[in-house]
């Protein structure tokens, strides 16, 4: 456990949490007990970091709020994702909306909770997230060495798995095959900074042709991937 925790607690992850403006804490899947935090999350609690760590969440929040995410983590550790809608933390009017994913680091189960925002802001992000999740187009986001963070529930039919969980954290390429030709344009795309760029691809299991738009997404210390993937046609 204490390899995954630190897995969790890298430079690297860090980074992955800067990329967002938006509060965003990292808990222990089962005990609720905080693991990391990102900086907008100290600011939101005005707690450090530092002292945020083996917090328990759910008593930062009053006690609805608590109830609402002990219902919820149950929920994320059998489905990989969970919203509420609102949430107050103790001695605060401020109402949030939390959007809970579960993440796998080696034998351990955690969850990223995102606050989203407030008042019509959670309708509005809840639209766009269920849109893009599930929408037609082919969705999949991967770290810099094509390890899967996220796939939309149209990419997991393409993967031929039913839940995001089952997918987190593992290499693209049990699923999807890139040739080493292609992967170095990849990695010389990601390194130049160049944005988008269309890869040839290979289904593992079916042999089927795919093209997959790879928008590089560079940070100074984390580089992702956002693949937009489609089927190849077939010719007779």
């Amino acid at each position: 456990m204490q390899d995954a925790v630190r897995g969790l607690e890298e430079p690297s992850f860090d980074n992955l949490f800067a990329a967002t403006a938006d509060p965003t804490v990292i808990v222990h899947a089962t005990c609720g007990s905080v693991i990391n935090a990102n900086a907008a999350a100290a600011r939101l609690l005005g707690i450090p970091r530092a002292t945020l760590a083996g917090v328990p969440l759910p008593a930062l929040l009053d006690t609805r709020s608590a109830a609402a995410l002990w219902d919820a983590l149950e929920v994320v550790r059998e489905t990989g994702v969970a919203e509420i809608q609102t949430v107050r933390f103790r001695g605060s009017d401020r109402a949030l909306g939390v959007r809970l994913s579960l993440v796998r680091a080696g034998t351990e189960s955690y969850v990223l909770a995102h606050f989203i925002g407030e008042g019509v802001d959670i309708a509005v992000r809840s639209l766009v997230y269920d849109a893009i999740d599930s929408g037609a187009m082919m969705l999949a986001v991967t770290d810099g060495d094509l390890n899967l963070l996220y796939a939309n529930r149209a990419c997991l039919r393409l993967l031929e798995v039913e839940a995001l969980q089952e997918v987190c954290g593992r290499p693209l390429s049990r699923w999807i095959e890139f040739s080493g030709a292609d992967l170095q344009r990849l990695q010389a795309q990601m390194a130049a900074r160049e944005m988008a760029s269309i890869v040839p691809a290979t289904h593992v299991a079916r042999g089927q042709g795919l093209n997959a738009l790879a928008l590089a997404v560079p940070d100074e210390s984390r580089s992702m991937w956002a693949l937009i993937i489609s089927e190849r046609a077939r010719v007779n």
